[in-house]
């Protein structure tokens, strides 16, 4: 019989807590005017497409930052981590926008791209 490593290796733990944090994560995005879908495999980072779903979504710039201050684990660092993943944003083909928010400590990420909108966002901030 083959041990199991204890702890369990981080690689197979991640899938598990980012499972976790979908329904939060959706919740924000609906909340922005967006729905959000899961693609990759879950090891090494979350991969999430957020695409805009009503009329009046927000910017993405808005929803990243909402991601990030709901989601990190660390007060101190969510406005840190929104503004890392803005500014270092990357333009994707069909006008997609990348972005990375570190959940903090290091270890677990969400690489989100963002659909772009098809007019200008309707719905100014709260």
């Amino acid at each position: 019989m083959t041990e199991k490593a204890y702890p369990p290796e981080p690689e197979r733990t991640k899938p598990a807590f980012y499972a976790a944090l979908y329904p939060a994560l959706l919740e924000t995005a609906q909340y922005h005017g967006y729905t959000l879908a899961i693609h990759g495999s879950m090891v090494r980072d979350f991969d999430l497409v957020a695409v805009p779903w009503t009329e009046s979504a927000t910017t993405a710039d808005k929803l990243i930052h909402d991601i990030a201050a709901v989601h990190c684990s660390d007060d101190a660092l969510w406005k840190d981590a929104a503004e890392r993943a803005v500014a270092s944003v990357s333009e994707k083909p069909h006008g997609r926008r990348a972005y990375t928010i570190l959940l903090g400590g290091g270890g677990p990420r969400l690489d989100i791209s963002v659909m772009p909108t098809t007019g200008p966002a309707t719905r100014s901030e709260p």
